[in-house]
């Protein structure tokens, strides 16, 4: 009788510890995003009561890393004290009353749209991440993408998943775009300063476009 011969070609590629090489997200199913977004929850999540396991769980998730949409990989330990898997309350942090969005506009020479619309111009969505999230550790925005937006659908807001320091810092970040871009009379002038004083990438495109503040 022949033994039972395996298709080397089927089997999941190994790296040299014997485990499958992590597969790109693009490559994923809507079906295995859901999955993926699970598992960061449960991985995200303090276990057990007993004290000497809990700290041993907790050494293992601080060196977990996960693969994200779009490739990303991520570290839990630069993302537990900002992220959590249990959703909270939605309270608004950009409503009325806030000048985030109005000074935005202003800033834009947007004086024919309502700031406090519901729908906004497309790029506002790109400018408020990179005014605002990119100020958080690199890995925290992939993970608060994989939480409020499973599989590419929007179901909450990010900050809906930021532990209670991740909401300070959110405040503080906010607060401080809104004071620098009152002393400013374009959005081109607001980039450039907010990025020299807060280390934030201000993108080629506005070069291309504007020549001095």
């Amino acid at each position: 009788m022949k033994e039972h011969e395996t298709d080397s070609s089927k089997q999941p590629e190994l790296n040299q510890d014997k485990q499958p090489l992590p597969r790109k997200a693009a490559d994923m199913t809507k079906e295995e995003l859901e999955q993926q977004r699970a598992l960061l929850t449960r991985m995200l999540i303090q276990a057990p009561a007993d004290k000497a396991k809990a700290d041993e769980l907790k050494r293992e998730k601080d060196l977990r890393e996960i693969e994200l949409i779009g490739g990303k990989i991520i570290s839990l330990q630069q993302i537990k004290d900002m992220v959590t898997a249990a959703r909270q309350p939605y309270e608004p942090k950009f409503g009325r009353g806030i000048d985030f969005f109005p000074e935005m506009y202003r800033l834009k020479g947007w004086t024919d749209k309502d700031p406090y619309a519901f729908i906004k111009p497309y790029e506002v969505g790109d400018e408020f991440n990179q005014v605002i999230y990119s100020r958080f550790k690199p890995d925290v925005r992939p993970a608060l993408q994989a939480l409020a937006v499973p599989g590419g659908v929007r179901i909450d807001k990010f900050f809906q998943y930021l532990t209670p320091e991740g909401v300070v810092l959110l405040e503080l970040y906010r607060d401080e775009a809104i004071a620098l871009m009152k002393q400013c009379t374009t959005w081109y002038e607001f980039r450039v300063r907010y990025g020299r004083a807060y280390g934030v990438t201000v993108p080629m495109k506005m070069f291309e476009t504007y020549k001095g503040v």
